[in-house]
């Protein structure tokens, strides 16, 4: 009930919203602090519309740009429009819960799950801010399970942290509980070992961490997968010294072409250009720049490579999939004359 905490909050929830449009969840959320039943509601009210337009204010820079309407094309990916959320309101819910569940357990552990539980629900101590942190959980996780169109695991990352507070609670509770026993380095070793022992494969061997197979597809085993980039892009360097080369990508977002530009973007004998959707001719704009200079395509998301005139010069295979590759070709300049 501070200004200057509400301006923080609005500085915080203005950058959450430009950084994922999830952030506005934070907004419409904000209400629930109302169960701490502020005698002072006028001064929350106050305080709090001041933070929303402050969020709001720092949002609209996006409004200057002419991409803004991608914004709404893109969630339309991710989560179902309010049109077609009625034609099927439940139809996913119960599926979506189930795996949303899954993946918030396989991260968190059983054991800091239960203990984010049990303390939640022990409500004799501390009521409404663990009622809070567990609204704070569970609102934008029902939610996603209820309109989530594509999920990844990766979505439910701020859902869960709130969950993280009220597990320090019933550890803080144990760990006090039993003094200089033993069971204190028990506790310590059942509530961190699955953590440490998939952290340990992180680390050291990624492709076999026991993570959610949706994770190690995105990750690891499939298209989005970065393997091949660092060669790619060292071979890529490499020719640059020579002259200047053009490169293209098939994708104009995400790892290809953004993997290529963040190296290879401030390169002046470097040009990279991003194509989609593939189309099964190739493009007379790559025949013409085949014929000026070095020219090649890096395809990672498109697996069955057209029949376009090229040389392949490298194939990285995505972790363990045997079926999944980032192929680098060179254009051939006699397609100049196809």
């Amino acid at each position: 009930m501070r200004l200057d905490v509400a301006l923080l909050l609005g500085l915080t929830l203005g950058m959450g919203m430009l950084n994922k449009t999830s952030g506005f969840l934070s907004l419409y959320m904000l209400p629930g602090t109302l169960i701490f039943k502020t005698p002072k509601f006028w001064k929350w009210l106050v305080l709090a519309v001041l933070a929303a337009v402050i969020s709001q204010l720092l949002y609209s820079v996006l409004r200057l740009s002419p991409l803004f309407g991608m914004i709404g094309q893109k969630d339309a990916v991710f989560i179902y429009t309010f049109k077609e959320w009625l034609t099927h309101p439940f139809n996913f819910l119960l599926g979506n819960i189930h795996g949303l569940f899954d993946w918030a357990i396989h991260y968190l552990t059983w054991p800091i799950f239960l203990s984010a539980m049990i303390a939640g629900f022990s409500l004799w101590k501390f009521p409404r801010e663990k009622l809070l942190l567990l609204g704070w959980w569970f609102a934008p996780f029902f939610a996603l399970a209820l309109d989530g169109r594509v999920l990844y695991p990766r979505f439910i990352f701020f859902m869960i942290l709130p969950l993280m507070i009220l597990s320090a609670v019933a550890v803080d509770w144990i760990w006090n509980h039993f003094g200089g026993s033993v069971w204190r380095w028990v506790l310590v070793v059942v509530l961190f070992f699955g953590s440490f022992y998939t952290d340990y494969y992180i680390i050291t061997n990624p492709m076999y961490a026991p993570i959610p197979s949706a994770d190690a597809g995105q990750y690891i085993n499939d298209w989005p997968a970065g393997w091949g980039i660092s060669q790619v892009n060292a071979f890529l360097l490499k020719e640059s010294q020579k002259g200047k080369i053009t490169v293209y990508t098939d994708g104009t977002f995400g790892l290809l072409p953004y993997a290529v530009e963040l190296y290879l973007v401030d390169n002046p004998n470097v040009t990279i250009k991003g194509i989609y959707p593939i189309p099964s001719d190739i493009p007379q704009e790559m025949i013409d720049q085949a014929k000026k200079n070095p020219t090649y395509m890096i395809f990672s998301q498109k697996q069955n490579v057209p029949p376009w005139p090229m040389k392949l010069i490298a194939q990285y295979q995505k972790g363990q999939n045997a079926v999944k590759f980032m192929r680098l070709y060179e254009v051939l300049p006699q397609a100049s004359g196809i």
